[in-house]
């Protein structure tokens, strides 16, 4: 259900950027990035009464993600951009048994922003700032032992963030652009073993039947490096 709305609410704003793009004769442009986030952690007891379990963290470091987005001008110097990201990552590591276990997440961000054009720009050259809203729908990929866990429950979470950016035209209509994004956002989730045991290099894993909570955090700095295209 709760995908069923982010996918509602992404297509509507989306649409309302496109009819507006058609609707008036300002600058309306399209872009593709990969994007660096310097950190991200998984809190795999949220609700611990132990506020050291509570605070424990399952650091899975940096990650690359691709995104693609749709910029409007609203006013001059002023623009509003809708983007959408796939977000992956999933680190592995060994117990004293070398049994694998295998943590990460996947995660569905669709970010609104205002950009404003800073005054000391050039027609080439353009530096800009800006901020907005993201909403996030994802999902912690947890197995031991090739065991995965299944997802059973997400929250749609919502966060703001704020960025800054330059982009160079190298023709009319093509440019390349940098751009550095902060953002802090937290999703809580949960998943379930539909198996009760497992035998791997001859350990038997026991795992629990009943749903368990985790948080996934996207806390780190975002680089990225896109392209542009200008429609108009």
């Amino acid at each position: 259900m709760q995908r069923s709305s982010f996918t509602a609410c992404a297509f509507i704003l989306a649409s309302l950027l496109f009819t507006c793009a058609r609707a008036q004769e300002l600058p309306f442009s399209v872009g593709a990035d990969i994007r660096l986030t310097t950190s991200s952690q998984v809190f795999p007891t949220p609700f611990s009464i132990d506020p050291f379990q509570r605070n424990a963290t399952d650091d899975l470091g940096s990650f690359a993600s691709a995104a693609v987005h749709a910029r409007h001008g609203i006013i001059d110097l002023l623009q509003v951009q809708l983007s959408f990201e796939y977000i992956q990552n999933t680190n592995t590591t060994f117990d004293n048994y070398d049994t694998p276990t295998e943590d990460g997440f996947t995660v569905y961000a669709s970010e609104l922003s205002g950009i404003f054009t800073l005054p000391f720009s050039s027609k080439t050259i353009r530096m800009y700032a800006g901020g907005g809203v993201g909403a996030y729908y994802g999902q912690r990929d947890y197995n031991i032992a090739g065991i995965a866990s299944e997802p059973t429950d997400r929250d749609l979470s919502f966060g703001i963030h704020v960025l800054f950016g330059l982009q160079w035209m190298l023709t009319e209509r093509l440019g390349v652009r940098a751009e550095f994004l902060f953002r802090d956002p937290q999703m809580t989730v949960y998943n379930r073993f539909n198996q009760r045991t497992a035998a791997a290099n001859g350990v038997e894993y026991t795992f629990p039947q009943e749903q368990f909570p985790s948080k996934i955090n996207l806390n780190g700095n975002v680089y990225l490096l896109g392209i542009e295209w200008m429609l108009r």
